[in-house]
């Protein structure tokens, strides 16, 4: 989690804004999965939650935003760097909430 936490805050401190909206898309689009996932019905307490994550779409609300501001090839790929960074946060935080 702090690996995790601490790349959120150095892309803040150091990077473009842009490269911030990049961290986060890993995030909206597991959700999304996630959502997918749940076995779970109306009454479970993860219901709304699920409801409300299921049917996102978070790359029609990214793409044209980072169209937008990544401009050229090294903004892309650095772009590229981050997403990949923050999917393996990801996957290490969910990794260490499931170990005993």
């Amino acid at each position: 989690m702090e690996d995790y936490l601490d790349e959120y805050q150095r892309v803040m401190e150091k990077e473009e804004p842009i490269m911030f909206a990049v961290s986060l898309l890993p995030c909206s689009r597991l959700w999304v999965w996630l959502a997918n996932q749940l076995n779970i019905g109306y009454g479970n307490a993860y219901w709304t939650w699920k409801k409300n994550n299921m049917d996102g779409h978070p790359e029609k609300h990214f793409k044209d935003l980072l169209n937008k501001y990544l401009k050229n090839e090294n903004d892309v790929k650095h772009a590229k760097e981050i997403f990949r960074t923050q999917m393996q946060n990801e996957l290490n935080f969910f990794k260490a909430s499931v170990q005993q």
